[in-house]
C-alpha cells in the first residue's frame, strides 16, 4: 500500500478501506482468530539472543558510544580500556534497565490491546473510513 498511494484517492482504494472498517466492526472482539493472529510467541533465549544481535551490531550505539565516551576518558586517572569498559558496563546497565521497563510495559500493553476491545475498533474503523 505505501508503494502505491494513488489507490487510496480512486473509489477501488477507497472501498478496500471501507472493507477494512466493515471487517473490524462486524468481528468479535475477542474472536480466537484475533487472538491467535496477534500472538507470536517467541522462547526467551531467542528474543534475548535476537536483541543481544541487533544491539552488538548497531552501528549508531557504536558511533554514540565512539563519539560520547571519550570525553569522560582521562589518560592521567588510570589505564583508558578499564575507564572505557567501566563507562560502557554503565550505559549497558542503564540500557538494561530502561529497556526492560518498556519491554515490560510493551507486553503488558500488547496482552491488553491482543484481547480485543470494541472501543478500540470503533476507534480504528473510523480512521479507516476518514
Amino acid at each position: 500500500m505505501s508503494r502505491a498511494p494513488a489507490v487510496f484517492t480512486i473509489p477501488a482504494g477507497q472501498s478496500f478501506v471501507d472493507a477494512l472498517a466493515a471487517g473490524l466492526l462486524t468481528r468479535a472482539a475477542g474472536s480466537p482468530d484475533r487472538l491467535a493472529a496477534a500472538t507470536v510467541l517467541q522462547p526467551p533465549r531467542r528474543a534475548f539472543r535476537a536483541g543481544l544481535i541487533v544491539n552488538m551490531t548497531n552501528p549508531k550505539v557504536i558511533l554514540f558510544v565512539l563519539a560520547f565516551v571519550p570525553q569522560f576518558v582521562l589518560p592521567e586517572a588510570g589505564s583508558v580500556l578499564v575507564q572505557f569498559l567501566i563507562f560502557g558496563a554503565v550505559l549497558s546497565a542503564g540500557g538494561f534497565v530502561i529497556n526492560g521497563a518498556v519491554g515490560g510495559f510493551a507486553s503488558g500493553a500488547g496482552q491488553r490491546l491482543a484481547r480485543g476491545s470494541r472501543v478500540l475498533d470503533w476507534i480504528t474503523a473510523s480512521v479507516f473510513a476518514g
